[in-house]
């Protein structure tokens, strides 16, 4: 399978954009060398970073497990190779999985969501109540977020 995942390198230059939110998934990028910046933007357009990856980090696996289109955007650092693993080869490895299991991966994939989602509501209230705008707090004093929830 390594000579499969040779022929999937990808190179990208500082600030290239290596897929969007919302894009559709392709696979899980796997770095050679280089960084990635995982963010997602506020609706005044501020970029929030959930992660940065360095070499031999994993990025974009999310997608592959709940089906869902891309959370987040993926933009290089640096110069940076990337090997992908598309979604064809990884489902190939995967199909050991227990159904159970499978649902487990998918139940926390889609905790992961929700947990990033709601910190960027977060920091897109803060950052607007800094800025002076209080109407477009949606929360309350009281806005946690559920240990249940988190936990299970």
């Amino acid at each position: 399978m390594t000579k499969l995942y040779q022929k999937m390198n990808r190179n990208y230059k500082s600030v290239d954009v290596i897929f969007r939110e919302g894009d559709a998934r392709n696979g899980i990028y796997l770095i050679e060398s280089g960084s990635v910046r995982i963010v997602k933007v506020l609706k005044n357009g501020q970029e929030v970073e959930l992660n940065r990856v360095g070499p031999k980090g994993l990025f974009g696996e999310m997608a592959l497990f709940d089906q869902s289109n891309r959370s987040a955007t993926a933009i290089a650092i640096e110069d940076t190779r990337v090997t992908l693993i598309t979604k064809e080869m990884f489902e190939s490895q995967i199909k050991s999985l227990s159904p159970s299991m499978l649902s487990i991966i998918r139940l926390l994939v889609n905790r992961i969501r929700v947990m990033n989602d709601r910190l960027v509501e977060v920091i897109g209230d803060a950052t607007s109540m800094e800025a002076g705008d209080s109407s477009s707090y949606s929360g309350s004093k009281n806005d946690e977020i559920s240990t249940k929830d988190s936990l299970g």
